[in-house]
């Protein structure tokens, strides 16, 4: 290693040790702030899908027979013996009810 200052060779490679520890250290507090950041960003996903994706999902999958149930009780109720299981029956069912 050439001595372009100057100084002492021991002098330079201390110098050089404590500027290598001061990039440490800001490289570790930087690794802090990543790693803080990448979790809160894992929580934020979950909740995402527990708030949003899984209602939908749920909604998909138990919509249709709930929907189904309503319409079949409220079809006995208004023309008791009529239940019909298909849409376009029950389209005309309301249609022959508004006539």
């Amino acid at each position: 290693m050439t001595n372009y200052t100057g100084a002492p060779f021991e002098d330079q490679i201390n110098k050089n040790l404590v500027d290598i520890q001061k990039d440490l250290a800001e490289v570790k507090t930087d690794l802090k702030k990543i790693k803080r950041y990448i979790f809160w960003g894992k929580v934020l996903n979950f909740l995402y899908l527990i708030l949003i994706i899984a209602p939908v999902v749920l909604a998909i999958v138990f919509l249709p027979r709930i929907i189904q149930n309503f319409t079949q009780n409220y079809l006995n109720q208004v023309v008791p013996g009529s239940v019909p299981t298909d849409l376009n029956k029950i389209f005309e069912n309301y249609k022959d009810l508004i006539k």
